[in-house]
């Protein structure tokens, strides 16, 4: 604690050199080992309604990686406990494992359970359980999709998104209106080959060839290697591109035109990603949203290229793999030519290429082609693929790789400062990784760190370079998986340079392979069905375990938004050490520019010219997806002419041709009940009505087995009779095996039918109520249909409307769907059965269903109110029992207060006693009750006989009014009941911020020594002054002057920044544009009329780069001082993240918040707030 460190070296000739005088961070080496005991949940779908029985499955498993035999779980008792959204215990019950850690169960869920999210528990080591949702839904019975081209989209190019709706039983939804919005995003994706430990690992986790950003072309032909993912990435904001509302086509599918011309124009340099957002209404008035992107890039496609190895010895077999990809993953198919090329080296540093051999490829509607060779030299090469597609397009993807032979040291050919190529994918325990180290320095000294972990070190292998290369063997043992980390340190040209290469032992024993084999893909309503499931291992042995099947209806997952089980072999398997690199040496050096002095920047070849700022964006557009090097080349370019650039994008494009105007009307759609649909008649001939089978076993769980075991040939098979919803079946398999082997498998498959029909309904009726009940029926049979419609009501709680025909007959035409309505009366309470039939000569449909019908009036209340004058001592209230009431769930109920404004009262105690200390909650302790209190005094209200006489303040608050008052009882007083404490408050909360007031006037959080003055904390305690001085505060006027003088130099500060900022070149201190901070600072001297037209130029001019929070204050602001149109331009600017709810009566603003919630200007809350006002 009371030392430092340091190092020094010294040379017989005298150089010296230190390090030390810093913190360093020590600890011991500790490899790891994975041994982990958990418990995996499973329940039989993600959602439920209440009342519903949940069916679950545990396993309890150690994974450990050498681990044979039963589960060291096998015969323990569990306790499971059920807990409710608020925590509340629902049910427990304990359990006896079986060999395999497992046990299954179920629970039925109360009548009237709460709403929200459940958590099944298990109450002891190793804990874990497994959540799911209870709701009151109605599953969608259609989906939506945004669908990509058929064709690459290049830059510059119009293209049409395609947005689909169909029915979950398969069918196009053929009658519907269509909501979109289009944005577009800058987009810099990679690709990396899809390999078997993706999962664990991560994609490209292999990748052997590096980044040779010095080798000509590389910037074309080249693959990045994988970035870490603690390298961010900094998107900009989306652009509205397009919106607007259009009916859907006869096949369920719309076309919205998009023109990426402008982007082109302005953003040329980077692909971009358009974001659609569908809102799909159909004839049932059910609204289903959907979402997609089209990526949009500069070139076709991309050819890549990589070998099964990341090096190779003379005589090795080699194997090349290419894919030729669009943007959006599509594989590209066409002709080309594979070339093998010999490199050397002019001078040492120029490449230079003999063409080796070639070969003719052809890629297939994948896009991928292969290619196997001999390396039959040793050297250096560069594979070549170069594709031609169907409209001549032609791109080039190349790899460059080594092949070793006797006597290799690598000094002929080029590398980065420091590489290290494993031989390699993963390995297993027992073999040798072979890792080539290279260097770019002849004869270098390598410090190769073997095992590293977290960023701690055991002792340093030291390679001595004859060359440039050199071939170092490491033992792979069974406690280096799953993985272990090699790390390479060199010195070159007064440099250090590091290189991590992970390599990768997989548990390859412990993740099983399942196939879920379906007798059919798709089945009739009430048809036998089977599923099979076989079990592999690795390396495709038959596996016995335990397995857990659930088919259930897809549509819920629209409700959950996905599944609530995460993957098995994840779950169990996925653990793998971490390391990063950890470098103190005495070559880095730092260094910065003089305050307040100009820096040196580079000038280009001609100074500020038009010509280096043209070479400035061809850098740009040549860096690809490196979007460091766009930066880069973004900084030679001139302030005047980035701005010009940036500016163009501001606001949103107009609608695509052809859309209808935003707010337009909407044509109503005719109700199709009568013969004259499209499409000609059929004729029956007199053929009497195919006899329909009246639907009614519906299931949103179609099969769920607990427990089944698979075979000694790792088979198992289930029957099960297919419900008889329309819709599509997710079948999802767990597999447990012995050792906490496991694995999964999902399919799916659909009920449907050739003629059928959809009842629409409400969850349940009211007594009294006039409901419309539709049938929506589809005809897919190969001739259009005269359909007879039937409804037939049953339960006697149902009858038909005056005048309405219980049977109708309409014409369907073949691959078209129409609806059919009646309306009815609910006469009164119980149960109301539904039976609604399509019938046609050929086939027919029927479907039946009950509903629940409630008394009229059980959730409804009258509510009466009234005044007692001051000039009065009572009042009356007159009401009208309704004469049809139940008496015995009748309730009068009156309640009274003083004010309304009382209610206000309930969190001022709150205020006053919590224990404030900084500057915002001392102003906060005493201004919302001198707000509160100047209310009640402005009504006239004696505050003294209010304290003595109040029984519930808050009349408007629910529940037992004696455990509402024991809660706010326990206060012993509310300051806002006295005018004196209230004064005393103010006058100690007032000397307490004038004491915590700077020198400067501004304030900081707290007081004190090394306390300076924050602008965001000034701004918050002038605005609390200010609504302070007009609630009749006798605020000291010094006080508040000084804090606006200490604001108005503070903005005068920022004014110079940006002033800076735009000057070319800049001057320092400078910033970019007008940020949140200036906003609040403006908006609350625009309170005091001290209005600064630059900067509020400045704020309206970047209000794109303004949170919404912000936007909203400055429009206020605006409208304070008279601001018309900048106001009303801000609104309309805030409205674009407006959400309405038409169906939950609720609006809110949707921030895009993903990257500073947290901060000041990231609260949802006080920006809707500002809005509102």
């Amino acid at each position: 604690r009371h030392y430092s460190w340091l190092v020094t070296a010294t040379t017989p000739s005298g150089r010296f050199a230190y390090l030390g005088f810093s913190g360093l961070w020590t600890t011991r080496w500790r490899p790891g080992s994975y041994r982990r005991s958990k418990a995996y949940g499973i329940t039989d779908r993600p959602v439920y309604r209440p009342g519903q029985e949940v069916k679950f499955k545990f396993w309890v498993e150690q994974a450990l990686y050498d681990a044979e035999g039963d589960s060291p779980f096998a015969g323990r008792s569990f306790a499971l406990r059920l807990r409710g959204p608020r925590g509340k215990k629902i049910w427990e019950k304990v359990f006896q494992a079986d060999r395999y850690g497992g046990f299954d169960g179920k629970i039925s869920l109360p009548a009237d359970a709460t709403l929200g999210v459940y958590y099944l528990q298990l109450l002891s080591r190793p804990y874990g359980g497994v959540s799911f949702r209870v709701e009151e839904y109605k599953k969608p019975e259609f989906e939506v999709k945004v669908e990509a081209p058929a064709e690459p989209v290049m830059l510059g190019e119009k293209f049409q998104a395609k947005v689909s709706a169909r029915y979950y039983f398969g069918a196009p939804v053929t009658k519907a209106r269509v909501k979109y919005k289009v944005l577009r995003t800058a987009y810099s994706g990679s690709w990396y080959p899809v390999t078997r430990w993706d999962w664990l690992y991560g994609r490209g986790y292999w990748w052997f060839s590096y980044d040779y950003t010095w080798y000509p072309g590389w910037e074309t032909w080249g693959c990045r290697r994988p970035v870490p993912w603690w390298w961010s990435r900094p998107s900009g904001r989306p652009e509205v591109v397009a919106q607007g509302e259009a009916p859907i086509a006869k096949d369920g599918t719309l076309s919205i035109p998009i023109d990426t011309a402008l982007a082109k124009v302005i953003h040329g340099d980077s692909d971009h990603r358009y974001s659609i957002t569908a809102e799909v209404t159909d004839q049932s008035r059910r609204t289903i949203v959907g979402t997609g992107a089209v990526l949009v890039a500069r070139r076709p496609f991309k050819v890549f290229a990589w070998l099964d190895r990341g090096h190779y010895r003379v005589g090795d077999t080699v194997r090349a793999e290419f894919a030729a990809r669009r943007l959006d993953g599509k594989g590209v198919k066409g002709k080309g030519e594979a070339r093998l090329f010999k490199v050397t080296y002019v001078k040492g540093k120029k490449p230079l290429e003999t063409l080796v051999r070639k070969w003719e490829l052809a890629t297939g509607d994948d896009g991928r082609a292969s290619l196997v060779f001999q390396a039959s030299r040793a050297g250096q090469y560069r594979l070549s693929f170069t594709l031609t597609d169907a409209k001549g397009h032609a791109e080039e993807g190349g790899y460059v790789f080594v092949v070793t032979g006797p006597g290799f040291d690598g000094r002929d050919f080029r590398f980065n400062q420091i590489e290290l190529v494993a031989d390699k994918k993963t390995y297993r325990p027992g073999e040798e990784v072979n890792l080539l180290v290279n260097t770019e320095r002849l004869g270098s000294t390598v410090l190769l760190f073997l095992r590293p972990v977290g960023g701690v070190y055991l002792s340093p292998k030291v390679l001595r370079l004859q060359g440039k290369s050199v071939l170092e063997k490491i033992a792979v043992t069974k406690a280096d998986m799953p993985n272990f980390f090699v790390e390479a340190l060199t010195v070159s040209g007064g440099k250090v340079y590091t290189e991590v290469r992970q390599i990768a032992v997989p548990p390859e024993s412990r993740v099983l392979n399942v196939a879920v084999l379906p007798s059919r893909k798709e089945y009739k309503p009430g048809a036998p069905a089977k599923v099979k499931i076989r079990v592999t291992d690795a390396s495709g042995e038959p596996v016995r375990g335990s397995v857990a099947l659930t088919m259930y209806d897809k549509a819920v997952e629209y409700i959950s938004g996905g599944s609530n089980v995460p993957d098995i072999q994840a779950f169990f398997w996925k653990w793998k050490r971490r390391h990063s690199p950890r470098t103190w040496h005495s070559l880095a050096r730092w260094g910065g520019d003089l305050p307040e002095k100009t820096g040196m920047a580079f000038l280009g070849v001609f100074g500020w010219s038009v010509a280096n700022e043209e070479l400035a964006m061809d850098s740009a557009k040549g860096q690809g997806g490196d979007w460091g090097a766009r930066k880069k080349a973004e900084g030679m370019l001139g302030a005047p002419m980035r701005r010009a650039m940036k500016s163009k994008m501001r606001g949103g494009g107009p609608p695509p041709p052809g859309a209808p105007p935003t707010g337009a009307p909407l044509p109503e759609s005719a109700d199709r009940e009568f013969a004259g649909g499209r499409g000609a008649a059929s004729e029956t001939g007199g053929k009497p009505a195919a006899a329909p089978k009246v639907r009614k076993k519906f299931a949103d769980t179609a099969l769920w087995v607990g427990f089944l075991e698979t075979g000694k040939d790792g088979t198992a098979e289930v029957s099960l009779t297919m419900p008889e919803n329309l819709t599509a079946w997710k079948t999802r398999v767990w597999v447990m095996g012995s050792g906490a082997r496991c694995g999964e498998g999902s399919v799916e498959v659909v009920t449907t039918k050739k003629l059928l029909l959809r009842l629409q309904a409400p969850r349940f009726f009211v007594q009294k109520d006039r409901v419309m009940l539709t049938a929506n029926i589809h005809n897919y049979l190969k001739s259009a249909k005269k359909v007879t419609a039937v409804l037939e009501l049953a339960g006697g709680t149902l009858v038909p409307a005056e005048g309405e025909k219980l049977e109708k007959t309409l014409q369907v035409a073949s691959m078209g769907e129409e609806r059919v309505n009646w309306m009815v009366r609910v006469a009164g309470p119980g149960k109301a059965v539904v039976r609604m039939k399509a019938l046609t000569d050929e086939e027919s449909d029927a479907m039946e269903m009950t509903f629940p019908v409630l008394v009229h009036g059980m959730l409804k209340t009258v509510s009466y109110s009234g005044a007692i004058r001051p000039d009065k001592k009572g009042a009356v209230i007159e009401m009208t029992v309704p004469a049809e009431r139940l008496p015995e769930k009748s309730r009068l109920e009156v309640r009274w207060s003083p004010t309304l404004a009382g209610a206000m009262v309930d969190a001022l105690p709150y205020l006053a006693s919590y224990p404030y200390g900084c500057t915002e909650q001392t102003l906060n302790r005493f201004l919302p009750t001198v707000i509160t209190q100047k209310i009640l005094l402005e009504m006239g209200l004696d505050l003294s006989e209010i304290r003595k006489k109040r029984t519930n303040l808050n009349a408007q608050e629910i529940g037992n009014d004696k455990k509402r008052a024991a809660q706010w009882k326990r206060w012993k007083g509310n300051p806002v009941f006295d005018e004196k404490t209230v004064k005393d408050m103010v006058k100690a909360g007032l000397e307490r911020l004038a004491s915590m007031q700077c020198s400067d006037g501004g304030w900081g959080w707290f007081s004190g020594w090394g306390e300076y003055s924050w602008p965001h904390t000034t701004a918050l305690v002038v605005h609390g002054l200010q609504v302070a001085r007009e609630n009749d505060v006798a605020v000291p006027p010094s006080m508040l002057s000084r804090g606006i003088a200490w604001l108005e130099a503070y903005q005068a500060r920022q004014l110079q920044r940006i002033r800076n900022g735009r000057k070319d070149p800049k001057v320092r201190p400078w910033k970019s544009h007008a940020d949140n901070l200036d906003a609040l600072v403006f908006t609350v001297l625009a309170h005091e009329k001290k209005v600064n037209s630059e900067m509020l130029s400045f704020l309206y001019e970047d209000r794109n780069k303004l949170s919404v929070y912000a936007k909203a204050m400055l429009g206020y602001a605006c409208n304070e001082i008279g601001d018309k149109a900048r106001r009303d331009m801000l609104l309309r600017n805030v409205e674009q993240y407006l959400k309405e709810d038409g169906e939950n009566q609720t609006a809110w603003l949707e921030l895009p918040n993903g990257g500073y919630w947290w901060r000041w200007y990231g609260s949802e809350f006080e920006a809707e707030a500002w809005y509102l006002k």
